[in-house]
């Protein structure tokens, strides 16, 4: 660096979002309440298996916890209960014990998780609309895998 260019500052062009989300139209008293809504909206709601449990739930609207781990698979049973256990509380499902040896557990949708109904038709659409995207971030995903387990 030279002496003439070492104090210069260059600012530099704010790049635009992809998606068009504009932080300033949600800033309020210096917070980004829309951000911060969807924020805690997704730890709720967010990750694959609870997207998965909502979804079968929604289709069945009431699973026991031996099929709900037939129908999505990949998780292990820890996971599975505890996301079930984090859904309880959060108060987005029901969890019915019988008792019975050995015990029959039933799970269902509460009516708050029910309201997700149309959460999750909202992103169906936008999977269709976007099957091409959705097809090459597929792709493009199985080929990280194969360098990564070479």
């Amino acid at each position: 660096m030279t002496p003439q260019t070492a104090n210069k500052v260059v600012a530099l062009k704010k790049a635009k979002s992809p998606t068009g989300f504009n932080t300033g139209e949600c800033k309020k008293n210096g917070k980004l309440e829309h951000a911060l809504i969807i924020e805690n909206v997704l730890k709720v709601i967010g990750g694959k298996w609870k997207v998965l449990i909502v979804f079968h739930l929604c289709q069945n609207e009431v699973v026991r916890f031996g099929e709900m781990k037939r129908l999505i698979p990949g998780v292990t049973q820890r996971i599975l209960t505890n996301q079930l256990r984090e859904m309880e509380a959060d108060g987005l499902i029901n969890r019915k014990v019988y008792p019975e040896v050995p015990p029959k557990v039933e799970y269902s949708l509460s009516e708050v998780g029910s309201e997700l109904k149309a959460v999750y038709m909202e992103m169906k659409k936008w999977g269709e609309t976007n099957s091409k995207l959705l097809a090459r971030v597929q792709k493009e995903h199985e080929a990280e895998l194969k360098v990564s387990q070479a």
